[in-house]
């Protein structure tokens, strides 16, 4: 049901003429694609993946001298209306098994964590933002 109260928000607050319904996910881990809205249940957080800043992660067929990383930027807001943009890294080499690489930000009352970021690169081929599908896990503190 809290789920029907946040979908004319997420109408309001969407860009442009072509409205796209939020995902709807658990605290599990989750994707989200780049620009997409996920609604966090059971309490109704919202997250917005919403810029990829930059991709420098060493491309999986070179060997590199660091690791790199990639940053990606989202929205979050509270069921209680607090919202905040986040930059969040992820370091070259970082999939879902590496828990103790995985990046993540406390606030406003909640855990949100980057647990992998796909596509991965590979040299030469250039990604663009809209290829990119975040692995996120959002719990409350």
């Amino acid at each position: 049901m809290r789920s029907a109260f946040f979908l004319p928000i997420l109408r309001f607050l969407s860009c442009g003429s072509d409205v796209v319904e939020p995902k709807i996910v658990g605290e599990n881990p989750f994707t989200v694609r780049y620009g997409e809205t996920a609604v966090v249940q059971p309490k109704g957080a919202i997250l917005r993946f919403e810029e990829l800043l930059g991709d420098s992660r060493c491309p999986l067929n070179l060997v590199c001298f660091w690791e790199g990383r990639a940053d990606l930027r989202v929205w979050f807001r509270t069921p209680g209306g607090e919202e905040i943009y986040l930059q969040l890294p992820i370091y070259g080499y970082v999939f879902l098994p590496d828990t103790a690489r995985q990046q993540y930000v406390d606030t406003l009352g909640y855990r949100i964590k980057l647990l992998q970021l796909d596509p991965y690169p590979r040299w030469p081929v250039h990604r663009a933002a809209e290829e990119y599908v975040a692995l996120m896990k959002v719990t409350s503190l």
